[in-house]
């Protein structure tokens, strides 16, 4: 499988990030005062555990970077999305319509 894009991890106030994108997206966030309705790396079940078979298929979540609460806005900053990404994009607009 080819890898399209590498990142470096960053530290900013304490806080880890996966690459400048993101440490970038959280600064905007930060000057725009909505760090009080942010939560980060907030996981969304997709897919729920299910039997097939006679075994346990694990369930699926969609791990977005940033997520504003009251807004329901789902913050993404990748650059280029992968195949795995693009599937779970689609299956999370399919579950969460609203946000």
């Amino acid at each position: 499988m080819r890898k399209y894009y590498s990142t470096k991890k960053v530290k900013y106030n304490n806080l880890t990030f996966d690459s400048g994108l993101e440490l970038y997206f959280y600064k905007l966030l930060e000057k725009e005062n909505l760090l009080a309705d942010l939560k980060m790396q907030e996981p969304f079940e997709i897919q729920p555990a299910f039997k097939w078979q006679g075994k346990t298929i694990r369930k699926m979540d969609y791990v977005s970077d940033f997520y504003l609460t009251e807004k329901k806005i789902v913050i993404e900053t990748k650059g280029l999305l992968e195949e795995k990404a693009k599937i779970k994009h689609k299956l999370f607009k399919f579950k969460f319509p609203d946000h």
